[in-house]
Protein backbone atom coordinates (compact mmCIF):
# COMPACT_ATOMS: atom_id res chain seq x y z
CA UNK A 1 0.00 0.00 0.00
CA UNK A 2 1.75 3.33 -1.16
CA UNK A 3 2.06 6.48 1.18
CA UNK A 4 0.11 9.41 -0.02
CA UNK A 5 1.96 12.28 -0.40
CA UNK A 6 1.18 15.56 1.40
CA UNK A 7 0.29 18.27 -0.95
CA UNK A 8 2.08 20.59 0.39
CA UNK A 9 5.74 18.98 0.50
CA UNK A 10 6.64 20.21 -2.88
CA UNK A 11 6.17 23.51 -2.05
CA UNK A 12 7.38 23.88 1.39
CA UNK A 13 11.28 22.36 -0.76
CA UNK A 14 10.88 24.71 -2.84
CA UNK A 15 10.29 27.29 -0.53
CA UNK A 16 13.36 26.59 1.79
CA UNK A 17 16.01 26.62 -1.75
CA UNK A 18 14.35 30.01 -1.96
CA UNK A 19 14.86 31.44 1.36
CA UNK A 20 18.85 29.45 1.10
CA UNK A 21 19.41 31.76 -2.17
CA UNK A 22 18.31 35.08 -0.50
CA UNK A 23 19.95 33.72 2.19
CA UNK A 24 23.08 33.30 0.37
CA UNK A 25 22.42 36.69 -1.72
CA UNK A 26 21.68 38.75 1.62
CA UNK A 27 25.13 37.12 3.07
CA UNK A 28 27.29 37.81 -0.27
CA UNK A 29 25.85 41.45 -0.68
CA UNK A 30 26.76 42.63 3.06
CA UNK A 31 30.21 40.49 2.10
CA UNK A 32 30.79 43.00 -0.40
CA UNK A 33 29.62 45.99 1.32
CA UNK A 34 31.87 45.44 4.34
CA UNK A 35 34.64 45.00 1.76
CA UNK A 36 33.59 48.55 0.19
CA UNK A 37 33.39 50.12 3.94
CA UNK A 38 36.94 48.51 4.73
CA UNK A 39 38.32 49.49 1.30
CA UNK A 40 36.98 53.33 1.71
CA UNK A 41 37.79 53.89 5.60
CA UNK A 42 41.48 52.42 4.50
CA UNK A 43 42.05 54.51 1.69
CA UNK A 44 40.94 57.20 4.01
CA UNK A 45 43.49 56.34 6.67
CA UNK A 46 46.09 55.84 4.29
CA UNK A 47 45.49 59.49 2.39
CA UNK A 48 45.33 60.92 6.38
CA UNK A 49 48.53 59.54 6.94
CA UNK A 50 49.66 60.28 3.76
CA UNK A 51 48.76 63.97 4.20
CA UNK A 52 50.23 63.89 8.02
CA UNK A 53 53.62 62.19 6.76
CA UNK A 54 56.48 64.67 7.33
CA UNK A 55 59.67 63.42 5.35
CA UNK A 56 63.21 63.10 8.21
CA UNK A 57 65.40 65.61 6.57
CA UNK A 58 68.41 63.95 5.27
CA UNK A 59 70.35 66.75 7.43
CA UNK A 60 70.53 67.04 11.01
CA UNK A 61 71.60 70.00 12.49
CA UNK A 62 72.09 71.93 15.68
CA UNK A 63 70.51 74.77 15.37
CA UNK A 64 71.33 78.94 15.38
CA UNK A 65 69.46 80.16 18.64
CA UNK A 66 72.24 82.33 20.38
CA UNK A 67 72.81 81.04 24.21
CA UNK A 68 71.48 82.79 27.13
CA UNK A 69 73.36 85.84 28.74
CA UNK A 70 74.68 86.67 24.74
CA UNK A 71 73.21 89.91 24.89
CA UNK A 72 70.80 89.11 21.75
CA UNK A 73 67.94 86.51 21.24
CA UNK A 74 67.06 84.66 18.12
CA UNK A 75 64.47 86.24 16.10
CA UNK A 76 62.18 85.24 13.28
CA UNK A 77 61.92 88.47 11.05
CA UNK A 78 60.61 88.28 7.50
CA UNK A 79 61.18 92.06 5.99
CA UNK A 80 58.57 94.65 6.71
CA UNK A 81 58.16 97.54 3.97
CA UNK A 82 57.30 101.32 5.66
CA UNK A 83 53.11 101.47 5.45
CA UNK A 84 52.55 98.01 5.04
CA UNK A 85 49.45 96.26 7.78
CA UNK A 86 51.41 95.75 10.60
CA UNK A 87 48.96 93.88 12.41
CA UNK A 88 48.62 91.14 9.29
CA UNK A 89 52.51 90.00 10.32
CA UNK A 90 51.48 90.06 14.50
CA UNK A 91 48.12 87.66 12.96
CA UNK A 92 50.73 85.37 10.82
CA UNK A 93 52.58 84.30 14.23
CA UNK A 94 55.57 86.91 13.65
CA UNK A 95 56.80 89.07 17.00
CA UNK A 96 60.10 90.42 14.88
CA UNK A 97 59.92 92.43 11.85
CA UNK A 98 63.01 93.30 10.09
CA UNK A 99 62.97 97.13 9.29
CA UNK A 100 64.95 99.03 7.05
CA UNK A 101 67.10 101.97 8.06
CA UNK A 102 68.49 102.52 4.82
CA UNK A 103 72.27 103.15 3.77
CA UNK A 104 74.59 105.41 4.82
CA UNK A 105 74.20 107.77 1.90
CA UNK A 106 69.99 107.45 1.65
CA UNK A 107 68.36 107.37 5.40
CA UNK A 108 65.36 105.51 5.04
CA UNK A 109 64.30 107.79 8.26
CA UNK A 110 63.39 110.98 9.31
CA UNK A 111 66.88 111.41 11.04
CA UNK A 112 68.35 115.01 12.93
CA UNK A 113 71.99 113.37 12.68
CA UNK A 114 71.56 112.49 8.78
CA UNK A 115 69.66 116.38 8.16
CA UNK A 116 72.81 117.63 9.62
CA UNK A 117 75.67 116.46 7.07
CA UNK A 118 75.47 117.60 3.47
CA UNK A 119 74.59 115.32 0.60
CA UNK A 120 72.95 112.79 2.63
CA UNK A 121 68.88 112.02 1.42
CA UNK A 122 66.51 111.69 4.95
CA UNK A 123 63.44 109.75 4.89
CA UNK A 124 60.24 111.04 6.21
CA UNK A 125 59.86 107.67 8.64
CA UNK A 126 59.14 108.76 11.95
CA UNK A 127 60.76 105.57 13.55
CA UNK A 128 59.66 106.18 17.18
CA UNK A 129 56.02 105.21 15.80
CA UNK A 130 56.63 102.07 14.58
CA UNK A 131 59.04 100.90 17.24
CA UNK A 132 55.87 102.00 19.66
CA UNK A 133 53.62 99.90 17.51
CA UNK A 134 55.41 97.14 17.19
CA UNK A 135 56.33 97.13 21.25
CA UNK A 136 52.46 97.89 21.79
CA UNK A 137 51.83 93.50 20.37
CA UNK A 138 54.67 92.43 22.47
CA UNK A 139 57.33 92.48 19.38
CA UNK A 140 60.56 93.74 18.89
CA UNK A 141 62.15 96.34 15.95
CA UNK A 142 64.84 94.51 13.91
CA UNK A 143 66.29 97.10 11.98
CA UNK A 144 69.24 96.82 9.38
CA UNK A 145 71.59 99.55 7.86
CA UNK A 146 74.37 99.14 5.03
CA UNK A 147 77.17 100.74 6.13
CA UNK A 148 79.78 102.32 3.92
CA UNK A 149 82.38 103.81 6.19
CA UNK A 150 84.94 101.33 5.16
CA UNK A 151 84.49 101.87 1.70
CA UNK A 152 86.92 105.43 1.87
CA UNK A 153 90.61 104.66 1.77
CA UNK A 154 91.80 107.84 3.56
CA UNK A 155 91.89 107.16 7.09
CA UNK A 156 90.38 110.76 8.21
CA UNK A 157 87.41 110.71 5.89
CA UNK A 158 86.87 106.56 7.23
CA UNK A 159 86.98 108.73 10.59
CA UNK A 160 84.23 110.53 10.15
CA UNK A 161 82.20 108.48 8.13
CA UNK A 162 82.35 106.01 11.10
CA UNK A 163 81.78 108.76 13.82
CA UNK A 164 78.35 109.66 11.68
CA UNK A 165 77.48 106.32 11.05
CA UNK A 166 77.71 105.50 14.88
CA UNK A 167 75.35 108.62 16.01
CA UNK A 168 73.05 107.81 13.39
CA UNK A 169 72.17 104.36 14.63
CA UNK A 170 72.51 105.68 17.88
CA UNK A 171 69.48 107.75 17.24
CA UNK A 172 67.39 104.82 15.95
CA UNK A 173 68.49 103.28 19.19
CA UNK A 174 66.88 105.94 20.62
CA UNK A 175 63.96 105.70 18.42
CA UNK A 176 62.89 102.58 19.98
CA UNK A 177 64.70 99.80 17.89
CA UNK A 178 65.60 96.54 19.67
CA UNK A 179 68.03 95.32 17.40
CA UNK A 180 70.39 96.71 14.47
CA UNK A 181 72.30 94.21 12.01
CA UNK A 182 75.20 95.89 10.06
CA UNK A 183 75.24 94.98 6.48
CA UNK A 184 77.35 96.15 3.88
CA UNK A 185 81.41 95.67 5.42
CA UNK A 186 84.31 93.71 3.40
CA UNK A 187 85.85 92.35 6.73
CA UNK A 188 89.34 91.20 5.68
CA UNK A 189 92.36 90.57 7.55
CA UNK A 190 93.67 93.84 7.31
CA UNK A 191 90.98 95.89 8.42
CA UNK A 192 89.26 93.50 10.78
CA UNK A 193 90.65 95.55 13.78
CA UNK A 194 89.32 98.43 13.17
CA UNK A 195 85.88 97.19 12.21
CA UNK A 196 86.06 94.98 15.36
CA UNK A 197 86.61 98.96 17.35
CA UNK A 198 83.54 100.57 15.37
CA UNK A 199 81.30 97.59 16.55
CA UNK A 200 82.15 97.78 19.70
CA UNK A 201 82.02 101.37 20.57
CA UNK A 202 78.72 101.38 18.59
CA UNK A 203 77.52 98.65 21.15
CA UNK A 204 78.65 100.35 23.85
CA UNK A 205 76.95 103.67 22.77
CA UNK A 206 73.26 102.25 21.58
CA UNK A 207 72.34 100.99 25.09
CA UNK A 208 70.56 97.97 25.44
CA UNK A 209 69.87 97.92 21.68
CA UNK A 210 71.38 94.73 20.37
CA UNK A 211 74.00 95.20 17.78
CA UNK A 212 75.34 92.53 15.01
CA UNK A 213 77.31 92.29 11.77
CA UNK A 214 76.65 90.23 8.37
CA UNK A 215 79.69 88.47 7.21
CA UNK A 216 80.37 86.18 4.78
CA UNK A 217 81.30 83.06 4.51
CA UNK A 218 84.87 83.19 3.59
CA UNK A 219 85.45 85.32 6.86
CA UNK A 220 84.07 81.82 8.17
CA UNK A 221 86.37 79.63 6.26
CA UNK A 222 89.57 81.77 7.62
CA UNK A 223 88.95 79.77 10.61
CA UNK A 224 90.53 76.46 9.15
CA UNK A 225 93.62 78.75 8.43
CA UNK A 226 93.76 79.63 11.67
CA UNK A 227 92.73 83.10 11.27
CA UNK A 228 89.78 84.16 13.50
CA UNK A 229 88.17 87.33 12.15
CA UNK A 230 84.95 85.80 13.13
CA UNK A 231 85.57 85.09 16.81
CA UNK A 232 87.20 88.49 16.63
CA UNK A 233 83.76 89.92 15.38
CA UNK A 234 81.93 87.96 18.07
CA UNK A 235 83.59 89.78 20.63
CA UNK A 236 83.19 93.04 19.85
CA UNK A 237 79.32 93.17 19.21
CA UNK A 238 76.44 90.78 20.17
CA UNK A 239 76.31 88.46 17.11
CA UNK A 240 77.19 87.56 14.06
CA UNK A 241 75.31 87.06 10.94
CA UNK A 242 75.50 85.24 7.44
CA UNK A 243 74.88 86.79 4.85
CA UNK A 244 73.49 85.32 2.48
CA UNK A 245 70.90 87.42 0.59
CA UNK A 246 72.67 86.65 -2.99
CA UNK A 247 72.24 82.64 -2.63
CA UNK A 248 70.52 81.32 -5.73
CA UNK A 249 70.79 77.49 -6.49
CA UNK A 250 68.87 78.28 -9.93
CA UNK A 251 71.97 77.71 -12.18
CA UNK A 252 73.41 75.12 -10.12
CA UNK A 253 73.37 71.62 -12.19
CA UNK A 254 73.75 68.63 -9.98
CA UNK A 255 76.32 66.10 -11.99
CA UNK A 256 77.82 62.68 -10.66
CA UNK A 257 80.37 63.29 -7.97
CA UNK A 258 79.72 66.95 -7.66
CA UNK A 259 80.47 68.79 -4.61
CA UNK A 260 78.59 71.91 -5.12
CA UNK A 261 75.78 72.36 -3.36
CA UNK A 262 72.44 72.72 -5.20
CA UNK A 263 70.00 73.32 -1.75
CA UNK A 264 69.57 75.55 0.61
CA UNK A 265 69.83 72.01 3.39
CA UNK A 266 73.34 70.90 1.44
CA UNK A 267 74.50 74.42 1.65
CA UNK A 268 73.99 74.86 5.06
CA UNK A 269 75.26 71.77 6.16
CA UNK A 270 78.55 72.39 4.97
CA UNK A 271 78.55 75.09 7.10
CA UNK A 272 76.99 73.29 10.32
CA UNK A 273 79.56 73.83 12.75
CA UNK A 274 79.62 77.60 12.21
CA UNK A 275 76.66 78.02 12.47
CA UNK A 276 76.37 76.74 15.57
CA UNK A 277 79.43 77.76 17.21
CA UNK A 278 78.61 81.90 16.80
CA UNK A 279 74.87 81.21 16.88
CA UNK A 280 75.01 82.76 13.09
CA UNK A 281 71.73 84.51 12.59
CA UNK A 282 70.90 83.52 8.21
CA UNK A 283 69.87 86.86 6.83
CA UNK A 284 68.50 86.31 3.02
CA UNK A 285 66.73 88.74 0.84
CA UNK A 286 63.55 89.37 -1.11
CA UNK A 287 64.77 87.87 -3.85
CA UNK A 288 65.40 84.50 -2.01
CA UNK A 289 62.52 85.28 0.95
CA UNK A 290 61.38 81.48 -0.21
CA UNK A 291 65.09 80.25 2.31
CA UNK A 292 63.33 81.63 5.03
CA UNK A 293 60.58 79.36 5.90
CA UNK A 294 62.84 76.80 4.44
CA UNK A 295 65.55 77.59 7.18
CA UNK A 296 62.99 77.52 10.13
CA UNK A 297 61.68 73.92 8.63
CA UNK A 298 65.50 72.98 8.66
CA UNK A 299 64.96 73.69 12.28
CA UNK A 300 66.73 77.16 12.29
CA UNK A 301 65.26 79.99 14.76
CA UNK A 302 67.44 82.81 14.23
CA UNK A 303 66.59 83.92 10.82
CA UNK A 304 65.91 87.17 9.22
CA UNK A 305 65.07 89.36 5.38
CA UNK A 306 66.85 92.27 4.81
CA UNK A 307 67.12 94.17 1.69
CA UNK A 308 69.91 93.93 -0.63
CA UNK A 309 70.20 97.59 -1.63
CA UNK A 310 70.81 96.43 -5.22
CA UNK A 311 68.86 98.86 -6.91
Amino acid sequence: MSRKRNKYSRRTSTSLKKKKVVATVIIVVTAILVLIAAAIGMGAYLRHKAEAYEPENKYQFDGNTPPPGSGTAAVRAPMFVYGEYLYGYIQKGYSELSLSLGTAESVAFDSETAKAVTGVEVGEIKLSEYAAAIHKYEGRACAYFKSSAFDCEDENLRRVRKAYEISLLCEAAASGIDDILILGINVTEENSDEVARYLSELNAAAGECSVGVAVNVGVLLMTENEIYLAGKLKSACDYLALDLRQLDFSDTEQSEGSDVPTSLAEYLNELKYYLSTYSLRLVFSDGNKHFFDEAIDLGFENVQVADDFTE
